[in-house]
């Protein structure tokens, strides 16, 4: 894990260093097609969203299931 995250630091730090980002530069990717710059900057953002999602669908599996298993979450909204 400490691998992935000093990995994660050193590309935060490599973004924070750019001062103008050229967003709209493409890459002809062999079986995607064309991509730019902002595609892999969104789907990588959006990627951290999706492992964020699984863990909030984790917690609330654990807390309806083992913490509070006698209790209901209806109260907080539709999942």
């Amino acid at each position: 894990m400490e691998r992935f995250l000093t990995r994660r630091e050193r590309s935060l730090t490599w973004l924070d260093s750019l001062e103008r980002p050229m967003w709209t530069n493409r890459y002809e990717h062999p079986q995607l097609g064309a991509i730019n710059a902002g595609d892999l900057m969104v789907s990588w953002l959006a990627h951290d969203f999706i492992h964020i999602r699984q863990l909030n669908r984790l917690h609330r599996h654990y807390l309806v299931t083992d913490l509070f298993s006698e209790s209901s979450a209806d109260y907080a909204g539709p999942w």
